[in-house]
């Protein structure tokens, strides 16, 4: 049954390519730096992207990227004082791939 949902199935078996993200702030008040930081295997320190960090407003609707890793986490950093917000749900248009 199609339930458009990507199907990692392996559950860390294949590496994945990171084509872009969409930044869902529920609430950005300012400008957020976001950072995918990726890893291969979970003991490893994880290297931030080498196209990031990324500077995301209000008015970003995706970002594209070019990451490749198992695992990615997602860094939210902000610079200036009174600069807030609320993340809603990580969307990555991602696919199972291997290394260059």
């Amino acid at each position: 049954m199609q339930t458009g949902v990507a199907d990692f199935r392996g559950d860390g078996e294949f590496i994945m390519s990171v084509k872009r993200f969409i930044p869902d702030f529920q609430l950005l008040e300012g400008n957020s730096k976001i950072t995918l930081l990726l890893n291969d295997y979970p003991n490893n320190t994880a290297a931030g992207s080498s196209l990031g960090p990324f500077t995301v407003t209000s008015s970003t609707d995706k970002v594209d990227t070019r990451a490749r890793a198992r695992l990615v986490a997602l860094k939210i950093e902000n610079d200036a004082v009174g600069e807030t917000w609320r993340y809603g749900t990580l969307r990555l248009d991602a696919k199972p791939d291997g290394r260059r």
